[in-house]
């Protein structure tokens, strides 16, 4: 008569699993329930963060009722684009200064000149390097485009955003090419003078900007290219290439980071680009009249070989079509030439420069070294392989 411990066992085995698996649900319901709590939590934030945003726009739709029908309904349009641009805080922020700008300026100024200065600050609210910089500059490109008097007031907002060292040169660029531009060229060009104005000075400045028209109004425009010349070539012999060259660089560099491709080869041309154009700026202003006469010869080289690698582009604005334009004979041949200018400028500029200059420029220009190689190595090998298949090709051909 003793009892049967297994059989007590087996029932409280079953009484525990029956347990566990009771309580499987209600874990589950837990989980489920601070995944709920959670997302809860994140939906408040966004919540919390959209009314932010909309207060900010509300309180400067608020503001714009004093500056006219006209500057609200502007207004209310590029932040209408710039939502779908812009993070939360960014939104906010731009919306933020753009008000003040509207209680500072309305009734002072006319309405262009407050739309332009009110465009360049949303485009000053990302960094000129940023993924949404161009996507910015866009939508206020083409809010802007229907302002009347925009592109004069833009060229005027310019030519205030930079050092008082470059106001009667600049102005001289903007006074001649102003009325050239159309308002969406001149949206572009006070975005960039905006963004350059906060990290370059002196020629290196002066430099981008003329790049920046340049480069905007495409090759077509000779009087505006004539304009740039003759107002940077009146600083110095040097400055109207290194400026062009910054221009075509940057169109280039642009085109490829829209791209967004992750290609090692295309991540080489973005570095070299960058490379050159910093090292440009830098020859901009540490290069005096003496030594860039002596060297004008190798700068000019330098601006053809630019131009004639931006002519290797043509064509290339899709994914697929750069992936296959940076393998390519052509590019490869053209940045090689470019490349090659680069080392001989290079050379000849060391009489020209300081100890600090020449440390800089070798760091500057070493660090793409060994990227150009690589690339080098890899279109070496990409020439190779299409070698190799024509002749297959042509075997079988012959065979057939």
């Amino acid at each position: 008569g003793f009892p049967d411990h297994r059989s007590s066992r087996r029932m409280g085995g079953g009484a525990s699993t029956q347990a566990a698996e009771a309580a499987v649900p209600a874990a589950e319901e837990a989980v489920e329930g601070t995944v709920m709590a959670a997302d809860a939590g994140e939906d408040v934030s966004n919540a919390v963060e959209t009314v932010a945003n909309s207060d900010a726009v509300q309180d400067l739709m608020t503001s714009a009722e004093n500056a006219g029908d006209d500057v609200k309904n502007t207004l209310a349009a590029l932040f209408e684009k710039l939502k779908g641009v812009l993070s939360g805080p960014q939104l906010a922020a731009a919306a933020s200064k753009c008000k003040d700008l509207v209680n500072e300026l309305a009734g002072n100024v006319d309405d262009a000149e407050l739309l332009a200065r009110a465009g360049a600050v949303c485009a000053n609210v990302v960094d000129t390097a940023s993924e949404v910089a161009g996507p910015v500059a866009a939508a206020v490109s083409d809010v802007m485009k229907d302002v009347p008097g925009y592109s004069t007031a833009a060229m005027k907002v310019a030519v205030d955003a930079v050092p008082d060292d470059l106001k009667e040169k600049v102005g001289e660029l903007v006074d001649q090419v102003g009325e050239k531009l159309s308002p969406e060229q001149a949206a572009k060009v006070l975005g960039s003078v905006i963004g350059f104005a906060t990290k370059l000075t002196g020629n290196a400045l002066l430099c981008q900007i003329g790049g920046t028209i340049t480069e905007t109004v495409g090759d077509t425009a000779a009087e505006v290219l004539e304009v740039v010349v003759s107002v940077l070539g009146g600083v110095a012999a040097h400055l109207p290439y290194i400026s062009m060259a910054a221009g075509i660089l940057g169109g280039i560099y642009e085109a490829f980071r829209q791209s967004k491709l992750e290609d090692e080869n295309v991540r080489n041309c973005l570095l070299w680009c960058r490379s050159i154009v910093d090292w440009l700026m830098l020859v901009a202003n540490r290069v005096d009249k003496s030594g860039a006469e002596s060297s004008v010869a190798l700068f000019q080289e330098l601006q053809k070989a630019m131009q004639s690698l931006k002519s290797a582009c043509i064509g290339f604005q899709n994914h697929w079509r750069i992936t296959k334009m940076v393998v390519g004979a052509t590019f490869h041949e053209k940045l090689e030439i470019a490349k090659n200018t680069v080392r001989d400028l290079k050379g000849a500029l060391r009489d020209y420069l300081d100890a600090e200059a020449t440390a800089k420029q070798d760091s500057m220009l070493g660090g793409i070294n060994e990227a150009a190689v690589k690339n080098s190595e890899k279109l070496d090998h990409v020439d190779a392989q299409l070698e190799e298949l024509k002749q297959m090709m042509s075997q079988q051909s012959a065979v057939a």
